[in-house]
């Protein structure tokens, strides 16, 4: 798989709720983010409605999710341009916080 879902596009698979829209987040190995613009015709620049985030190349082979994991999803979601999506990432990673400290 070339690309692991990030931020919103992970949201429902976190159960977030919130839905991914007409956009999509994703992660994709720093060495291969080029060709994956390239092949599926990303531009910069405009008003995005694809997001890709480039990996270091030797940490890629360990991200073996298709979703990213909760705490990226989360700071993703907080640095959202949407202010429901800034919400809820701060407001689950309180309660996540709140639920590891319980222990």
């Amino acid at each position: 798989m070339l690309f692991r879902s990030g931020g919103v596009s992970a949201a429902g698979a976190h159960k977030l709720g919130l839905q991914g829209g007409d956009g999509l987040e994703a992660y994709v190995a720093a060495g291969a983010i080029e060709g994956v613009a390239k092949r599926h015709g990303l531009g910069v620049g405009g008003e995005p409605n694809v997001v890709l985030r480039a990996v270091p190349d030797d940490i890629w082979p360990v991200v073996h999710r298709r979703v990213a994991p909760i705490a990226v999803v989360l700071a993703d979601l907080a640095e959202h341009s949407d202010a429901r999506a800034r919400r809820v990432a701060y407001d689950r990673a309180d309660r996540l916080d709140r639920e590891l400290a319980r222990g």
